[in-house]
């Protein structure tokens, strides 16, 4: 199976009782297949996974797999601090319907590399789906370091990364080896990487505002660099408007705004200033209108 495009690590959606919203995600998933998103990632940073249960992050990929029903690729973050719960979370992965897992790199204690080589093993040996790593070392203090990466993908063990380490040179000696599927987690490289060979884009901002993030792709593949140039700058104006993706709980109220409400973040994070919030709903807007996107930017409009 090939995995290419624009993929959206959407937050997940809690009810008012901090419960999990099955409305709400099945809201999020048709507001990305309008905007022409390729896949999902599933419980992954922006998705709020580790601050989800075991028992959550299942129901959370079961819906999402349900609401996807073919039309999105569903890629499933199965990563934990401990091999034993990334293991059930990538059978029930595969019992669901996914189409892969993503393991990151185990977090909180530090780990050499013969021990993230054993957990990725056991991850991958638990289902039959491909396997992606996930390095996001910012993160997890651990990283999969390059020789690692390309070993277990020369033995068949992951068929790539999703990588949100920002490191360039990194990146393109990953693409150095024929085949391996590189999927960005920067959206500012986002063109320089896809030229490079990358597959594809994870992007937290493009949950919000996918359609510049289509765009951007699709002329790309198209072969009209000028017009993929174009939607380059377009992206990056929606990241920076959206604080680059890094703040989880405004990227969760800025897509709630559009999708009739996903929920507040969970504790720690704390819900986002409302004037805040309608400030960049509204410079959202003016983005949407720059760029043609009318229906997009009625959206936002009407959202703030």
């Amino acid at each position: 199976m090939s995995f290419q495009g624009i993929v959206a690590p959407p937050p997940t959606p809690l009810d008012p009782h901090d419960g999990l919203d099955d409305a709400g995600i099945r809201s999020v998933v048709e507001h990305l297949v309008r905007g022409g998103a390729h896949g999902l990632f599933v419980c992954g940073t922006t998705g709020e996974g580790p601050l989800l249960s075991l028992e959550e992050r299942e129901r959370a990929t079961e819906v999402f797999a349900e609401a996807a029903a073919g039309r999105l690729q569903v890629i499933v973050h199965v990563g934990e601090a401990g091999t034993r719960g990334a293991v059930r979370l990538a059978r029930h992965a595969a019992s669901v319907g996914a189409d892969a897992v993503a393991v990151v790199a185990p977090y909180f204690f530090e780990h050499d590399q013969a021990a993230l080589e054993r957990h990725v093993r056991e991850v991958a040996a638990a289902t039959d789906l491909p396997t992606f790593l996930y390095d996001i070392p910012a993160r997890t203090t651990n990283s999969y370091g390059l020789d690692l990466s390309r070993r277990l993908f020369s033995e068949g063990v992951v068929v790539g990364s999703k990588d949100s380490s920002g490191n360039f040179a990194r990146m393109l000696d990953l693409l150095d080896v024929a085949g391996y599927t590189l999927l960005v987690g920067a959206d500012h490289l986002g063109l320089s990487m896809l030229q490079a060979g990358a597959s594809g884009m994870v992007t937290g901002p493009g949950c919000v505002f996918p359609e510049p993030y289509a765009r951007l792709f699709d002329a790309f593949r198209a072969g009209d660099l000028a017009a993929a140039a174009h939607w380059q700058r377009a992206v990056v104006r929606v990241s920076r408007a959206l604080g680059f993706g890094g703040d989880m709980p405004l990227l969760r109220a800025a897509l709630g705004a559009v999708t009739g409400g996903i929920g507040a973040p969970r504790a720690p994070h704390a819900a986002t200033d409302p004037a805040r919030l309608r400030r960049v709903v509204g410079d959202l807007a003016g983005i949407a209108r720059s760029l043609g996107l009318d229906d997009a930017a009625e959206r936002f409009a009407a959202a703030v």
